[in-house]
């Protein structure tokens, strides 16, 4: 059996990387788990996908959008996370893309959490719930209803946070 000893990382980089330029990728990175130290980077890369857009509301710039919003609020800049939900909205509505505001609500109800919002959180947990419902899409929706149960658990109705 082999152990996390008997790896040579500095081999398996190299293959790694040489997978990755078969496949056509111009660049192979290999980070530790904790990405905190490159979360600043990340946020002005995707912030230049964005401005390569040139305004043009598409899919693309919903996922940038949501991308950027999951490391602002990673980073615990809520402030940003919320205006990037808001534009996210925006594009997904622009789009009558479900998917982008069923995910871009849920989004908005983990700040909304966090901040102790639970009126305004429950509101976006529900909205993202609605929208994953019509879709049909089962994950989404079992995350819904995770969030609406930490709504209520936050607001101290645990047995009806148990109910989701």
């Amino acid at each position: 059996m082999r152990t996390v000893s008997d790896i040579d990382f500095a081999a398996l980089a190299r293959d790694l990387k040489r997978r990755a330029r078969e496949l056509g990728f111009q660049q192979c990175g290999i980070a530790d788990c904790d990405l905190s130290a490159a979360e600043p980077r990340l946020l002005a890369w995707l912030d230049k996908g964005l401005a390569a857009l040139n305004g043009e509301t598409s899919s693309e710039e919903a996922e940038i959008l949501l991308l950027s919003g999951l490391i602002s609020s990673r980073m615990g800049n809520y402030d940003r996370t919320i205006a990037l939900c808001e534009r996210s909205l925006r594009v997904g509505d622009a789009l009558q893309n479900a998917s982008v505001q069923a995910r871009t609500y849920s989004l908005w109800s983990i700040i909304d959490i966090e901040q102790g919002r639970f009126s305004v959180a429950m509101q976006h947990a529900e909205q993202s719930l609605a929208l994953y419902t019509e879709l049909e899409d089962f994950y989404g929706q079992a995350n819904a209803h995770n969030r609406i149960a930490n709504v209520l658990f936050g607001q101290g109705q645990w047995t009806d946070a148990d109910s989701h």
